[in-house]
C-alpha cells in the first residue's frame, strides 16, 4: 500500500461531520480495502493510537467495518450508501432544528415589543452585514426588490441566482454607473437570463434589498463614495411601506434591460425593427455607449454611428437635446406610444 495519503477534495464531507483525518482515512480505505492498522499508520503518517481513535469514529458513523483475524483488517462501506445515509441523518437533524425554531418563534412573537426602536435593527461591521444579507436571501419566499449601485464592498457574485431558482420573483433597478463595471454587467446578465426583471435608472437613491415586503436591508454609507460598513434592517412598519413606495416609484421611471446573452439580444430582427426605440431609451436612461453596446449586442462603433444618425434625424447637436426632444414627444403622445423618428412622422 502506498504511504502517500490521498489529498484531493479533502473537506468535501465536512458538512456531514467528518474531520479531515477521518475523511483521509476513509479515502485511504476506499483505495485500499482490507488495510491493517500498520497500513493505515504508514499511509496517514499518524501514530497507532491516533489511527485507532479515527477508525473507531468511522465505525460509529457506519463508514468502516472490521474483519477479525491474526491481523485485523478494515473495509470501507460503499461510498454511495454510506454518504447517503449520513445525509439522511443530517436532513432529519436540520428538519428537527427547523421545527424547534418555529416553536421558538411563537414565544418570540408573544413577547415581541412593538416600540419604534424594535422596528429597525442596526447592523455593525461589514462581515455582519454580509451575513445578515445572506440570511435575508435564504428567507425570501415570494418576492425580492432591490436597488443596486456602487461602491461595492466585495466583488459582485451570482449568489442571487439561488433565490430565482426557488421561484422567487426578483425585480432590480441598477444605477447606470453599476453597468459600467464589467463584473456587475456579467452578474446582471446571468440574473436576467434566469428570470430577473431588471431596469436601469440614472440616479438610484440608495442600495436596497427588500424581502417579501416584510424586511428591508439598507446599507449605510457614512461617507459618500465608500463601501458600507453598517446597515439598517427595517421591519414591517409605515417606514417599510414608504421604502416599498419609493422602490415602485423608481421602478416606473427606470428603463427595462435585457440580457446580452439572450436570444433577443442577438437576433437580427431586433437590430432592424427596435434599434432606434431601444437605443433612445438607453440613452435617456443615462447609459454610456459601451454599456449600450452590451445591451444591444452590437459594437461600440455601431452605437456611435446610430447616435450620429439619430442626432441628424432629429436636427439636434447633442444627446441632451435629443433627450429633450424625446421627452417632448412622449408628453405629447403619452408614455405608451412607441418612439418614432421625426422623419417617420413626416
Amino acid at each position: 500500500m502506498s504511504s502517500e495519503p490521498q489529498r484531493e477534495s479533502i473537506g468535501a464531507f465536512e458538512p456531514l461531520g467528518l474531520s479531515d483525518d477521518e475523511e483521509r482515512t476513509y479515502r485511504a480505505l476506499v483505495g485500499h480495502p482490507g488495510s491493517t492498522y500498520d497500513d493505515l499508520r504508514l499511509a496517514l503518517g499518524a501514530g497507532t493510537s491516533r489511527v485507532r481513535v479515527i477508525l473507531n469514529a468511522l465505525e460509529r458513523k457506519g463508514l468502516v467495518s472490521r474483519v477479525p483475524g491474526p491481523l485485523v483488517r478494515f473495509f470501507p462501506t460503499r461510498p454511495d450508501a454510506a454518504i447517503e445515509s449520513m445525509i439522511s441523518v443530517r436532513q432529519r437533524e436540520l428538519e428537527a432544528a427547523r421545527v424547534a425554531a418555529l416553536r421558538l418563534l411563537d414565544t418570540y412573537r408573544a413577547n415581541e415589543r412593538r416600540g419604534p426602536l424594535d422596528l429597525v435593527e442596526v447592523i455593525g461591521g461589514r462581515e455582519a452585514v454580509v451575513r445578515r444579507f445572506g440570511q435575508l436571501q435564504r428567507q425570501a419566499r415570494s418576492e425580492v426588490l432591490c436597488f443596486t449601485k456602487p461602491p461595492f464592498a466585495t466583488r459582485p457574485s451570482d449568489a442571487g441566482e439561488s433565490v430565482l431558482d426557488r421561484g422567487v420573483n426578483v425585480r432590480c433597478v441598477y444605477d447606470v454607473r453599476a453597468l459600467e463595471i464589467p463584473d456587475v454587467a456579467r452578474v446582471m446578465d446571468s440574473m436576467i437570463a434566469r428570470g430577473e426583471q431588471a431596469r436601469t435608472h440614472p440616479a438610484v437613491p440608495m442600495k436596497l434589498f427588500l424581502v417579501d415586503r416584510r424586511a428591508a436591508l439598507l446599507p449605510v454609507h457614512i461617507e459618500a463614495g465608500t463601501a458600507a460598513e453598517s446597515a439598517l434592517i427595517v421591519h414591517q412598519s409605515p417606514l417599510l411601506d414608504a421604502v416599498v413606495m419609493l422602490f415602485e416609484f423608481v421602478w416606473t421611471q427606470a428603463v427595462p434591460l435585457a440580457s446580452t446573452d439572450s436570444a433577443d439580444a442577438q437576433a437580427p430582427s431586433r437590430d432592424v425593427r427596435h434599434s432606434d426605440d431601444d437605443l433612445l431609451r438607453l440613452l435617456i436612461a443615462g447609459l454610456k455607449e459601451e454599456a449600450i453596446a452590451r445591451q444591444l449586442g452590437v459594437s461600440v462603433s455601431t452605437v456611435r454611428r446610430r447616435v450620429r444618425r439619430l442626432l441628424n434625424d432629429w436636427g439636434v447637436q447633442t444627446k441632451m437635446q435629443l433627450a429633450f426632444k424625446l421627452a417632448e414627444q412622449r408628453l405629447a403622445h403619452g408614455e405608451r406610444v412607441p418612439v418614432v423618428s421625426p422623419r417617420a412622422e413626416a
